[in-house]
This record gives C-alpha cells, structure tokens and sequence, in this order.
C-alpha cells in the first residue's frame, strides 16, 4: 500500500516544535533578538514563519497592542 499525501500533509512546518520564549520587557531586546535570529537562521525559517513564531507578553505586549497602528 502507497502513503496517501494531501496538500496539507505536505505543508508541515518544517521545524519540530521550536518554541520562543516569549518577550516580556524585563530582558534585554537585543538579547533576545539575537536568540531568535540564532533559532530562526538554524531551522531556515521563511519570513512568513518568522511572523509566526514572536509572542508578547507583559509591558511588551502592552506597548505593542496599545500604542502601535496596526499593520494590517
């Protein structure tokens, strides 16, 4: 018997769960940022999944949820 593959199947992300810890404020940015290229560069991630990964939380979130314009 052949494996059956949907398109879905096929578009697994790549990387097995890798998860950021997320950005709170309390550390330093640059440290962090360098951590997520460093993950992000390792586990060739694509832009859009790049987008995906960052999660705020804490002053940072409040910062970004309260005093940016939305993007979209």
């Amino acid at each position: 018997m052949t494996p059956h593959y949907t398109e879905s199947s096929l578009r697994q992300p790549r990387t097995p769960h890798i998860r950021m810890p997320p950005f709170t404020g309390k550390e330093g940015w640059e440290t962090w940022r360098a951590q997520f290229e460093a993950i992000a560069n390792r586990y060739g991630w694509d832009e859009e999944e790049r987008l995906n990964q960052p999660r705020l939380e804490g002053a940072a979130a409040q910062f970004v949820f309260s005093q940016l314009s939305p993007m979209c």
